[in-house]
């Protein structure tokens, strides 16, 4: 496996992932969990059986073990009209609970929300920490517990840690 030979965090991930197919394979294992070879191998057509089973070792040996935990929830309070559903994908590595990486999608509030998830990966958060914020509420805008917090909850508890 080639290295990029720096000490940046980008330069390390992409050592990780960088090479062909890798990140797709990544991808896969996000949207489909836990599952077969060949169901895995189904999700990526064009990959040669024995391109994907040496990356699969390289993922494994470079210690890539992480969950995609999803949830969806009103941008609003249901007191208020307007509201749309907002739905989550946090990447949280197993062991640790730090945020590897986000998702949201939704039409009403997803794209301010995003920069929470930003912020917290800036700063190397646990989900268990994101599920502690102390977001602003204001029903016009927001529910009394903000998706962010919901979807770090999901998290948390898919990596079975105690609340």
């Amino acid at each position: 496996m080639r290295s990029y030979g720096e000490y940046c965090s980008l330069a390390k991930a992409l050592d990780v992932v960088g090479e062909r197919w890798t990140l797709l394979i990544v991808r896969e294992l996000a949207l489909r969990g836990a599952c077969r070879y060949t169901d895995l191998r189904n999700g990526l057509p064009g990959i040669a059986s024995n391109l994907l089973a040496a990356r699969l070792r390289e993922l494994e040996k470079a210690g890539l073990d992480f969950i995609a935990a999803r949830s969806t929830q009103p941008s609003r309070a249901s007191s208020v009209r307007g509201g749309e559903p907002i739905c989550s994908v946090l990447y949280v590595e197993r062991g640790s609970g730090r945020l590897l990486g986000a998702q949201l999608a939704g039409r009403d509030g997803a794209a301010s929300r995003i920069n929470v998830y930003a912020a917290a990966l800036a700063a190397g958060m646990r989900v268990s920490e994101i599920e502690s914020l102390d977001l602003a509420y204001a029903p016009p805008f927001a529910p009394v517990y903000d998706p962010i917090l919901i979807a770090a909850t999901v998290a948390r508890k898919a990596l079975h840690e105690p609340g």
